[in-house]
């Protein structure tokens, strides 16, 4: 082999190595906007792992709009993570929040369009099937 095929070919492996770790890379989820819904403020975490909570994704928080206290923090679901995939490229994160027309219950949907109800007054989650 000589040098310029050498080099040529060392130049394809540096690219398709660096092509390949661009496409594993996902971009950052859009913000969800915060619910402030009978003095309880809430928020979606989206980067929970970075605060001890074991992945990213599926964690909302409510917080007392008068006192600012942190009341609770809840998972909505659990990602499962594949140990030979990069993890990052498995987050599911929740795209929307919005109380429902009741005021009972708070309406998560995720990047996989799961829908989730968590009841306000129990913190009680449950996933919704949709028939189609």
């Amino acid at each position: 082999m000589n040098i310029k095929s050498l080099t040529s070919t060392c130049l394809l492996i540096v690219a398709l190595t660096l092509f390949s770790s661009i496409l594993a890379k996902r971009s950052a989820p859009e913000a969800v906007p915060d619910i402030i819904h009978d003095g309880i403020h809430y928020t979606v975490v989206h980067w929970g792992a970075k605060n001890g909570t074991g992945q990213n994704g599926g964690y909302i928080e409510a917080w007392n709009e008068a006192s600012g206290e942190k009341i609770w923090q809840l998972v909505i679901y659990t990602v499962e993570y594949d140990k030979h995939i990069e993890k990052d490229v498995q987050d599911v994160f929740i795209k929307t929040m919005a109380i429902d027309a009741d005021g009972k219950n708070l309406v998560i949907v995720n990047e996989l369009d799961e829908v989730y109800k968590i009841v306000l007054s129990s913190r009680e989650v449950h996933r919704v099937e949709l028939g189609i």
